[in-house]
């Protein structure tokens, strides 16, 4: 049992020595329960784990007596489609020598031992382009270790907004960054452990989100595998429950596909995944797709696996799925044929050096004209990875809320 009175004063003052060595918006810090909008207190696989979320919108996740991350209002990378472009632009206070530095300084003074980043360069990123003749002036830094083998595919993230020299986001995994004493003191303070239980479960590699209940993925198995018969995918060779890998299969929001209901995304052992709101498959993932998690950083060596000779157009097979769509699943012709499809800047140069891959994307105008100049691309109402020389669909995903809609009709009852 947790004393969470007790955790929350724990919790807060970690907070507040947390933010003395970060640089973030100091109206976003809770100091009490009064600036709160909402808090978790452990979870069913790691009792001793605090969530903070402040009135004002920050978010602090707390475990092993540490901040592991942090989340601002005003982060731009974290902002998850909803932009406000006005709200980031402006002119920089520090140019990108000082922002490296200061993410570097940061990251120093987190560890608590030595630190394991020090001589590991991260990959940059910032915000592209410009927006009335204004910068963007967000850049994201992301450090990875050859030995990391962290379901989150890194060992830190950081934001800074380079107008204030202000971290807007900030994700800390290495256990480097976790403080044992402060966990011990913690635990001894706070923590009554409850007897085991008798059967145990694999512990989630995500236990910021609640696993899928038995019952919701036995319904989304059946609701994924009548949409993989429906448009010819093929499910892989794990498609019972009992091949599901539970340390990866989570429930959380995704704003991008649903405002109302919690996204299930299911991880099968095969490396298969699809996900679903509210019991109906939107999305489906082939164990080899070739554009999925951190594609882009993938090393060059990796990529041969996805040469092959370029037979078929990519614009036949998006004709060839918008039949199936239409028949198979009897969404709306007109619908479809008001999202005119393109190639996505993700494998846009399919076909150099023999590469057979290439993700098309469904666009949606009003989304595209919002976010021009903002270095983002839009994500469409629905996108799907070809391989353009077998003709399959390597994975595909739905995110327009008429299409779900329909799907939900589709898909709801078992095959």
């Amino acid at each position: 049992m947790i004393d969470t009175n007790t955790f929350l004063s724990i919790g807060f003052a970690i907070v507040a020595n947390f933010t003395n060595q970060v640089p973030i918006p100091r109206d976003s810090v809770p100091q009490t329960t009064n600036d709160l909008r909402s808090y978790i207190v452990g979870s069913p696989y790691r009792p001793v784990f605090l969530s903070l979320v402040d009135k004002r919108g920050a978010h602090f996740s707390i475990r092993d007596g540490a901040v592991e991350s942090y989340e601002s209002p005003r982060s731009y990378f974290q902002s998850r489609g909803n932009l406000d472009l006005a709200r980031y632009m402006g002119n920089p206070r520090l140019d990108s020598n000082a922002v490296a530095t200061l993410a570097a300084k940061t990251i120093e003074r987190l560890a608590k031992g030595s630190n394991p980043l020090a001589n590991v360069t991260p990959l940059v990123r910032r915000a592209k382009g410009k927006v009335a003749g204004k910068e963007i002036p967000f850049y994201r830094f992301t450090w990875r270790l050859p030995s990391d083998i962290s379901t989150y595919g890194y060992a830190a993230q950081l934001e800074i907004d380079a107008r204030s020299g202000e971290v807007t986001s900030l994700d800390l995994y290495d256990p480097a960054f976790f403080d044992a004493a402060s966990a011990k003191y913690v635990s001894d303070t706070v923590y009554r452990p409850e007897p085991k239980p008798k059967v145990q479960v694999p512990l989630p590699s995500r236990d910021r989100f609640r696993i899928p209940t038995t019952n919701e993925v036995r319904a989304g198995i059946a609701s994924w595998l009548t949409l993989c018969t429906k448009l010819n995918l093929n499910p892989g060779s794990d498609t019972e429950v009992s091949r599901v890998d539970w340390d990866r299969s989570y429930v959380y929001t995704n704003l991008s596909i649903s405002s109302t209901k919690p996204v299930c995304q299911i991880h099968l052992k095969n490396g298969t995944r699809f996900e679903c709101v509210d019991s109906v498959a939107v999305s489906h993932f082939c164990d080899d797709a070739c554009f999925i998690d951190f594609w882009d950083d993938r090393p060059s060596d990796e990529w041969r696996r996805f040469d092959g000779k370029v037979a078929r157009k990519w614009q036949d097979l998006a004709k060839e799925l918008e039949r199936r769509l239409t028949k198979q699943l009897a969404l709306p012709e007109k619908l479809i044929s008001s999202f005119p499809p393109a190639v996505s800047l993700a494998g846009a140069d399919y076909g150099a050096q023999g590469l057979a891959r290439c993700v098309v994307r469904w666009h949606v105008q009003s989304e595209d004209a919002r976010l021009v100049g903002s270095g983002i691309e839009p994500r469409g109402a629905l996108a799907a990875e070809f391989d353009l020389q077998s003709g399959a669909v390597k994975w595909i995903g739905f995110y327009d809320p008429a299409l779900i809609a329909t799907l939900t009709q589709t898909l709801s009852a078992p095959p």
